[in-house]
């Protein structure tokens, strides 16, 4: 008897998968580690490097898969499957800036160190909040308010604490 491959669609259909809790432990690992591994690189090497390093995998897995899953066509102007230059574009401009805030990022780290940058960059999910819900028309409910309140008084609390 054969075992039956886990599809998306298996992985979609439980509850806990659909709400992402599970996906999210996984994302918090990553990234704890990974700064980590951010601070104790940029002790030693230039900040201007850290970028490089940390983005080239993501390439190359993202170059491997693209060919993997035979959607090299999407990217063709000549395929009915071209995605479009207008999205080709926000997916570079979201790359450019995500890309000058990693360099950010790793001259904060090397001068301002883990304790202080860490929570201040992820912020990132505020404004993330803030912007979907005023320029995408978000739901926006009294939770999610009582989460950026929260947010905002641990960070003043760091902020108050580490001076």
């Amino acid at each position: 008897m054969r075992a039956r491959t886990l599809t998306i669609s298996d992985i979609k259909a439980t509850h806990l998968a659909r709400r992402g809790e599970l996906w999210m432990l996984g994302v918090i690992f990553g990234y704890v580690t990974s700064y980590l591994f951010d601070k104790m690189a940029v002790v030693n090497i230039d900040p201007l490097i850290g970028p490089l390093f940390r983005r080239l995998p993501s390439l190359l897995l993202g170059i491997v898969l693209l060919f993997a899953q035979g959607m090299t066509d999407q990217l063709k102007p000549s395929s009915p499957r071209f995605v479009g230059k207008p999205t080709l574009m926000v997916f570079a401009l979201a790359g450019a800036m995500t890309t000058a805030g990693m360099f950010a990022y790793y001259y904060a780290l090397l001068f301002g160190g883990v304790v202080i940058t860490v929570p201040v960059s992820q912020t990132l999910v505020l404004w993330g909040t803030i912007v979907g819900w005023v320029y995408l028309k978000e739901r926006f409910s009294r939770k999610v308010a009582f989460g950026i309140i929260a947010v905002c008084a641990g960070l003043a609390l760091l902020a108050i604490c580490t001076t």
